[in-house]
């Protein structure tokens, strides 16, 4: 029993160390982020899944006008940019709940208040499939701080920032997106859990757990509470 609460202990601390260090980081992001593209350089791995600004169309609630500027997805930190009025630099979009969507390269992200665990969170999603049930997908990207050697037994290593697996969500009606199970079969209970068996058609379709077999599952799901 002892040695379990040690090791939780220590786990514990480890994972506060590891927070601290990663709102470091963030707050110098915020620092730079008026002058310096650069800023991720000395860094192994990128923030972004695309690091050139893309042209982007920006929708406002109760406008149905969007406002036209390139810009870019922080996967690391949840944030859009945009490049300042020189173009020396990039700005981060504020006013996050006024945005009704955000176009960029084909993809529609919205922003959302989810839950993870008991924490309500608020963030950007790219919307898969409309319609009554909404799905979401959410890309994330996780950071490790620079490792200094330490006796001779652990060599130096550099600050990373490495791709973290990706999230699906479902938007019923006019809940809150719920985080869906990480497999195909954990997916398929989650809706017979609603009332919709799919069981068959994944035996059927061999669906794998992947964006388009999810899309799928959705699409039906939705199909079938119309009627």
């Amino acid at each position: 029993m002892k040695k379990t609460l040690c090791l939780f202990a220590i786990f514990t601390c480890f994972q506060l160390a590891v927070q601290a260090d990663f709102d470091l980081f963030y707050d110098a992001y915020l620092e730079n982020k008026r002058h310096n593209m650069g800023f991720f350089d000395k860094i192994s791995g990128s923030p972004y899944e695309y690091e050139e600004f893309i042209a982007s169309k920006v929708y406002f609630k109760g406008n149905a006008t969007p406002i036209q500027s390139p810009m870019r997805y922080n996967l690391l930190f949840d944030e859009m940019e945009f490049k300042d009025a020189k173009g020396e630099g990039f700005l981060i979009v504020d006013k996050k709940e006024t945005i009704d969507s955000i176009i960029i390269g084909g993809e529609t992200f919205v922003f959302l208040q989810y839950k993870i665990k008991n924490d309500s969170i608020k963030g950007f999603f790219i919307q898969l499939v409309s319609g009554n049930n909404k799905l979401y997908q959410k890309r994330l990207k996780g950071y490790t701080p620079e490792k200094q050697p330490t006796g001779g037994y652990q060599d130096y290593a550099p600050a990373t920032i490495f791709e973290k697996p990706i999230e699906y969500y479902l938007h019923v009606s006019n809940s809150t997106p719920q985080k869906l199970p990480g497999s195909i079969n954990g997916i398929v209970r989650f809706m017979k859990e609603k009332g919709c068996d799919l069981s068959q058609m994944v035996k059927k379709e061999k669906l794998k757990y992947n964006s388009e077999s999810i899309v799928k599952l959705v699409n039906v799901f939705n199909f079938q509470n119309m009627h």
